[in-house]
């Protein structure tokens, strides 16, 4: 059974109730947009292999694709979230305990985006209709246990699979590159890596909106006093206007859950990224051709806490002597800081509207490289700290320039308001020095991690 794009306007105009059921739907599927969708494409953005813009876009291409290819391929997992649960013979009913479950949902889904929370919102649909039914029978009578059970195999192997595929893939990508120039490989690696988005991407499609077209479809029959339905054919249209909506709520809200997955759970490479991507897309795969509903989130996740394992794994592995994990996180963390704080003089330079660089901006970047250079000599002799006859020395000049970069805050901030600027460039100029001369302490915080790891390893 199915019904046509004319037949469903007509029910829509004619029936409230069924309005109301379908902005609600449109709703879930909006906030699955911005909270679920936006982890597939994380990776991509957070390892600069696309940026934001390009990625949603890309994102809103291939969730349709997966919508389309794999429903018209199998359509189990629609069925399957369909035939969750039983609502009873009473359709008005059966569709109010619908729409609670819908409103809900989107409930907790707009609260955890707020928190940038990359929750599943597989399972809080799946929570959310076993919940109502359990309501709506006082019992667990509505509950259909062989459809529920996939759940459960759902959540044993988006953990277990992605986390596998994960481990796997970046083994396999460090087996074959292992005697290549990793800069030869980054251009490679980057393709790669847009290319393992879209695959998480299309089968974000698959997955999730196949559920969603399940719940509509549910939304519909229940509307139109069909409680019996157990047969039915999801429309082209339905699947458009899933992935447009879907697309609508990535744009929308997707950058902080991009943010939470791909930037601050983990610091990944390019080849990283592709590992990930390329291990939750299997995993996605092999769910959606079983029926088995899984998370996105829980999938993406795992397999980037794998690759991040290999990557702390080996970190631990090539210093030579070794030293303390504890040490290893705090360097690796004081070097990201470097990374980070630069990134916000740019973001700050494009926030201002900045066209014209101060003198004194010129002379803070020229330091700030000039440190950066002396903590990659320092690094590189880092691994042979008890031998090396110049870290010392880069120690040293990185605190010198940390000092050079204090003495310029402070003529600079003095030149700024001596200049009778508009209050406007004051404020702004006062942020990105501030942002500068912190570029500059930073940088001597690696050096001072590296100097307290050498006295107390020496």
């Amino acid at each position: 059974m199915t019904i046509s794009l004319s037949e469903f306007l007509a029910q829509l105009a004619a029936n409230p109730v069924l309005a109301v059921t379908v902005a609600l739907t449109l709703g879930v599927v909006l906030v699955n947009g911005w909270t679920d969708a936006p982890n597939a494409i994380a990776t991509c953005v957070s390892t600069r292999a696309m940026s934001a813009r390009s990625a949603i876009l890309m994102a809103a291409v291939f969730n349709f694709l997966g919508v389309l290819v794999m429903t018209m391929v199998n359509a189990s997992v629609a069925a399957t979230i369909y035939n969750m649960v039983d609502f009873g013979g009473n359709t008005a009913d059966a569709l109010t305990a619908l729409c609670a479950a819908l409103v809900a949902i989107v409930a907790w889904a707009t609260a955890a985006w707020w928190f940038g929370i990359p929750t599943s919102e597989s399972h809080a649909l799946i929570a959310g209709l076993s919940g109502a039914a359990i309501a709506l029978h006082g019992g667990f009578a509505g509950i259909n246990g062989g459809e529920w059970i996939k759940v459960l195999y759902g959540l044993v192997l988006s953990t277990l699979l992605g986390f596998a595929f994960g481990w796997a893939a970046a083994r396999l990508v460090e087996f074959l590159c292992k005697n290549m120039d990793r800069r030869r490989t980054t251009g490679f690696f980057g393709g790669a890596q847009i290319a393992g988005g879209a695959a998480m991407a299309f089968m974000h499609g698959a997955q999730d909106g196949q559920k969603f077209m399940g719940v509509f479809m549910l939304g519909i029959f229940l509307a139109n006093g069909q409680d019996n339905v157990t047969n039915f054919q999801i429309p082209l249209w339905l699947m458009v206007l899933c992935s447009a909506v879907m697309a609508l709520g990535t744009s929308i809200g997707g950058y902080r859950i991009i943010k939470a997955v791909g930037m601050d759970m983990v610091k990944l490479e390019k080849y990283q990224g592709f590992a990930a991507d390329m291990a939750g897309a299997a995993c996605l795969l092999l769910s959606s051709l079983t029926g088995i509903p899984v998370s996105t989130t829980h999938t993406k996740t795992r397999g980037l806490g794998d690759v991040y394992k290999r990557q702390m794994e080996q970190l631990v592995r090539e210093f030579l002597p070794p030293i303390d994990r504890e040490d290893i996180m705090e360097l690796s963390g004081t070097i990201d800081d470097v990374t980070d704080s630069i990134e916000d003089v740019l973001l700050r330079l494009y926030m201002f509207n900045i066209r014209t660089l101060r003198p004194e901006a010129q002379a803070f970047a020229q330091v700030i490289a000039d440190c950066c250079a002396a903590l990659k000599t320092m690094m590189e002799e880092f691994p042979n700290f008890r031998r090396s006859k110049t870290i010392h020395t880069q120690i040293v000049e990185i605190n010198g320039l940390e000092e050079q970069g204090d003495k310029l805050y402070t003529d600079a901030m003095h030149t700024l308001y001596a200049d009778a600027s508009t209050p406007v460039d004051v404020m702004a100029w006062t942020a990105l020095f501030d942002r500068l001369e912190k570029c500059c302490d930073k940088c001597e915080d690696v050096a001072d991690v590296v100097e307290r790891v050498i006295l107390k390893n020496s």
